[in-house]
């Protein structure tokens, strides 16, 4: 088998060619071109070089990977033949070239088969900065359009998109640049770039991409790095932490650790319990901010740390969620287990009782009573109907109450626990939530009590000053006017 030797055909000047890419295609019968529309081709075949282009394989392909994969094959086969195979391909070979970089993965899958080489050239970066006048040495990353929503840009930099191929492609960049910049971000659009008396440089903002009408194949996109960065993004809250927990951030910020932001997570979850339940969207979306601040607080001291960062956090939940849905995310996978086995087989349990000491002892208790015996009634161990575990409410109530006869504080303590789980118990078989009901009941005595301090104080009188007779009576005319 013969060598393909790879070329880059420059932005599109034949001044940008280096010496050995020309000689090797001056010196070549023919040279295969990726697509004959590139400024340079007219060009070469002025110098009377032979040229056969690919672009036939776009007409009839249903994706540019397809069109990519058949180009190296073909060329595979004729290097089978031939000794010396010349490709050019626009730019350098090895920038946002697709098909060197498939031509390169099939060749090293036939290692003894073939042979490539590389010819470095200037790329269309080396044109693109020199166009914008900016220094690559400060942060810039490069993108290519038709992969943008998996790879988006990052406004902390300058960022570079190619492949901005028509107006079409121009508005799905739009979109998806919108997420992260604002309507107005100033941006540059360039075609043609290094190319004499063709290139074009044009400052507009953000929303208007999509307009320009002379966008074309050798369309470029560059995002400045942004000053203000877009609030509604989330590595602009990780930024702020970062800035917070800096050396000249907040000192509150940088002298918290994990052990000492224990008690503002529980706070905040339970504030968003409460604008949940009083239906407030309002102040759900305030609550779930100061809920999201704290796990990007835990997320960055945890990275100062070098032990993760919330990418290790998301990827982790991603695979989770992914592993215990294969019948939505693995649909050709047999599935032979449930959500519970899935996890058990995840956390390399073999026990059940395992999976309960696994459970968070830190939960409040009747959440983490009801979850224990959840996992009991998984294998069994419950009863079948809420009728028996009532009866076991008042076995428990005996023996607390002989407890307590007996002055015995640590039987007390005890026979007090078996019966608070007892009534969970009941509860979980009845579908009630405990912690919910005990809440209602909570907010019910609330507003009775407000009924007897209201009704006293018609009276001139309190609670402190009245007996508690006086009190239930008002109680019992509270429940009758079921406040």
């Amino acid at each position: 088998m013969g060598t393909i030797h790879v070329i880059g055909l420059g932005p599109g000047n034949i001044e940008h060619l280096t010496l050995e890419s020309y000689r090797l295609m001056k010196n070549a019968p023919l040279v295969y071109v990726r697509t004959t529309k590139h400024p340079l081709i007219e060009d070469l075949i002025q110098e009377g070089i032979a040229i056969e282009g690919f672009d036939y394989l776009y007409e009839n392909a249903d994706t540019f990977e397809e069109i990519y994969h058949k180009i190296a094959d073909i060329l595979v086969e004729k290097a089978q033949l031939e000794q010396k195979i010349v490709f050019a391909v626009p730019g350098h070979p090895l920038f946002a070239e697709k098909t060197v970089e498939i031509l390169l993965k099939v060749l090293d899958n036939r290692q003894d088969e073939g042979n490539i080489e590389i010819h470095s050239s200037m790329s269309f970066l080396d044109v693109v900065i020199t166009s914008l006048r900016i220094d690559p040495i400060n942060g810039l990353k490069m993108l290519n359009a038709v992969s943008l929503e998996t790879n988006p840009p990052d406004p902390g930099i300058g960022n570079i998109i190619t492949q901005v191929y028509d107006r079409y492609v121009a508005s799905d960049v739009k979109l998806v640049c919108l997420e992260i910049y604002d309507d107005e971000q100033e941006i540059y659009v360039l075609s043609g770039s290094g190319i004499k008396n063709r290139e074009k440089i044009e400052k507009i903002p953000l929303y208007q991409l999509d307009r320009i009408e002379w966008i074309d194949y050798l369309t470029t996109v560059y995002i400045p790095p942004v000053q203000k960065p877009k609030l509604e993004h989330i590595n602009t809250l990780i930024s702020v932490m970062e800035q917070l927990r800096s050396p000249t951030g907040c000192s509150w910020d940088k002298e918290q650790t994990h052990d000492s932001l224990k008690r503002y997570l529980i706070e905040e979850a339970y504030e968003v319990i409460d604008a949940i339940e009083r239906n407030n969207p309002d102040d759900l979306i305030e609550e779930l901010g100061d809920l999201l601040l704290q796990i990007i607080f835990h997320c960055q001291i945890a990275k100062e740390e070098s032990l993760f960062d919330l990418k290790d956090v998301v990827k982790g939940i991603n695979q989770k969620l992914i592993n215990r849905h294969p019948h939505i995310f693995n649909k050709d996978k047999k599935i032979d287990k449930s959500w519970e086995e899935l996890k058990k087989t995840e956390k390399g349990f073999q026990y059940q009782y395992e999976i309960m000491e696994a459970v968070p002892k830190s939960l409040p208790s009747l959440y983490l009573a009801e979850k224990i015996q959840k996992k009991a009634a998984e294998v069994g161990f419950d009863w079948n109907n809420p009728l028996p575990a009532l009866d076991k409410i008042v076995e428990e109530s005996i023996e607390l109450k002989e407890a307590m006869e007996e002055l015995n504080d640590e039987e007390m303590t005890k026979e007090m626990g078996d019966l608070l789980f007892s009534v969970v118990n009941v509860s979980r078989l009845l579908h009630i939530d405990p912690e919910e009901a005990l809440h209602k009941t909570v907010d019910k005595f609330i507003r009775r009590f407000k009924f007897i301090e209201e009704s006293l104080a018609g009276k001139g009188t309190s609670p402190k000053e009245s007996d508690l007779e006086t009190m239930d009576s008002l109680w019992e005319l509270s429940k009758e006017k079921k406040s």
